[in-house]
């Protein structure tokens, strides 16, 4: 697509499995949230300067919906592009996120987003408030992405299940999320879930809320998933001092290979930075300008350079 062009029309023209190639350096905007109702690809040509995808104003309160008639064939991926959570990418006015599936049942093999930036969202990424019939994801992936600012006008995190909304396999791989109100996951409700990997990942200013305490991975007490939850070579950073960490309800927690700075709270419910190993200084010390968004090393002489954290800020 050349700068410009119509992204909606777009989309619901495309051919069962066809993929949008959009302009670097360009933006599309979306007049109305899109259904996608077939297996799609959305992917800026080049890895930089990606092109930017937003919702226009008066366009809804989210980005996308699944379609009814998607299975377990199906895809939606998201590749080498900027997804801008904020009306017309401009101002301070933000919707609920990419997709906030508000009704209808559904079923898809897998939502991926690879070598994304996923920015400014009033709730979260992913929201499934659930149907009787279901809303399944059977695989969730972010890999490579950067994303930020995320459920300042609410209290989510970046995914938020329910009872009959359910994430089935869950990824968070190679990836760098800062300024979070909430965590990573929110799934108090829910069943189903065999499996979650967070690898390779640096986090800072997450579970920000300063009026209630928030967990990083929240399972719940009513949840019934008994799958695993694996966090491996991950960089821990800032968060609120009233700050929970994983709460895993019915699934098997395993850490490993990673590190927390001495501004990271995980309180006295669900805490995990016993299973990690302590860094000696803050955020601050450890990252250039992390509040600003930079992770390359300002502290070189960190053990962990090389094997945890995003590997993005080292290469």
């Amino acid at each position: 697509m050349g700068p410009g062009e119509d992204l909606k029309a777009a989309l619901d023209a495309l051919p069962a499995g066809g993929v949008i190639l959009l302009t670097n350096g360009s933006s599309y905007g979306l007049s109305e949230v899109d259904t996608v109702r077939t297996s799609t690809k959305v992917r800026g040509i080049l890895p930089d300067d990606r092109p930017k995808i937003f919702l226009m104003s008066g366009g809804g309160n989210h980005m996308f919906d699944i379609g009814t008639a998607m299975t377990q064939s199906d895809s939606l991926v998201f590749e080498n592009v900027d997804i801008s959570c904020l009306y017309d990418d401009a101002g301070d006015s933000k919707h609920r996120g990419v997709i906030d599936q508000e009704g209808d049942a559904f079923t898809i093999g897998a939502i991926r987003f690879r070598n994304c930036i996923i920015r400014n969202s009033g709730r979260s990424a992913i929201r499934l408030r659930g149907n009787a019939d279901g809303q399944v994801i059977q695989n969730v992936e972010f890999l490579n992405c950067i994303m930020y600012d995320f459920a300042f006008d609410s209290h989510y995190g970046v995914l938020n299940g329910a009872a009959t909304g359910n994430f089935i396999n869950i990824k968070f791989i190679n990836s760098t999320i800062y300024n979070l109100r909430g965590g990573i996951i929110n799934y108090g409700n829910g069943a189903g879930c065999e499996s979650v990997i967070v690898d390779n990942c640096t986090f800072n200013e997450t579970t920000m809320d300063t009026g209630s305490s928030r967990y990083f991975i929240d399972f719940g007490s009513n949840n019934t998933s008994a799958g695993t939850i694996n966090v491996s070579d991950c960089i821990f950073g800032q968060t609120v001092d009233r700050a929970n960490g994983i709460r895993p309800g019915s699934m098997t927690l395993t850490v490993s290979g990673s590190y927390y700075t001495t501004d990271f709270y995980d309180g006295t419910t669900a805490p995990f930075k016993h299973l990690m190993t302590a860094y000696s200084g803050a955020s601050t010390a450890l990252w250039t300008d992390p509040v600003g968004g930079d992770f390359t090393f300002l502290d070189t002489h960190f053990e962990g350079i090389g094997s945890a954290g995003a590997p993005y800020w080292i290469d």
